[in-house]
């Protein structure tokens, strides 16, 4: 959750299918309505996924393929 000074909210997204992708663009595309609903902007630091080197659409920087990482 954010603190009290409205700093971002990091959201990890395990897998970039159907779901995973459309949560991404979710995110992206309504960001200033979800920081006006919430509070805090919310911001993807990290995805989940088996293959880090297929063209996925988004930043590779935010591909991992280890998980424990995102939620450390």
């Amino acid at each position: 959750m954010a603190d009290e000074e409205g700093t971002a909210i990091g959201v990890a997204v395990l897998g970039l299918g159907n779901v995973g992708s459309q949560v991404v663009r979710i995110i992206e595309e309504s960001a200033a309505d979800l920081t006006a609903r919430i509070g805090a902007p919310l911001v993807v630091r990290g995805i989940g996924v088996r293959r880090v080197d297929a063209d996925r659409g988004v930043s590779a920087e935010l591909l991992t393929d280890n998980i424990e990482a995102l939620v450390s």
